[in-house]
């Protein structure tokens, strides 16, 4: 007998919903309150919030050339070196914080 596997899903398939619902726990809104207004577990929302958390420490811990260098490097087409070095999260919160869209 074969199982066929799923690919994974997240619960919110929206990256600025998982971010703002991590944001919402940062600023103190209960996680039960969160997961009944997104249908969601509460496991769910503490683990969006807990990756928020880590990107946030990520980012405080890069020197000014560090951010300098992501933002030219995503400027001229090479973001996915940067996603490669220093994670998704990271790469995006970077650009946020100087108004470059993200995906």
């Amino acid at each position: 007998m074969s199982t066929q596997r799923q690919p994974f899903a997240f619960a919110v398939p929206n990256p600025e919903t998982r971010r703002e619902i991590a944001q919402a726990v940062a600023d103190g809104i209960p996680p039960e309150q969160l997961a009944a207004e997104f249908s969601i577990s509460e496991a769910t929302v503490r683990a969006y919030h807990s990756e928020f958390a880590g990107t946030q420490r990520r980012v405080q811990l890069l020197t000014a050339d560090d951010r300098e260098q992501i933002l030219a490097g995503v400027r001229r087409g090479a973001r996915s070196r940067y996603v490669r070095q220093y994670g998704e999260g990271v790469v995006d919160e970077i650009c946020r914080a100087a108004g470059i869209p993200v995906d």
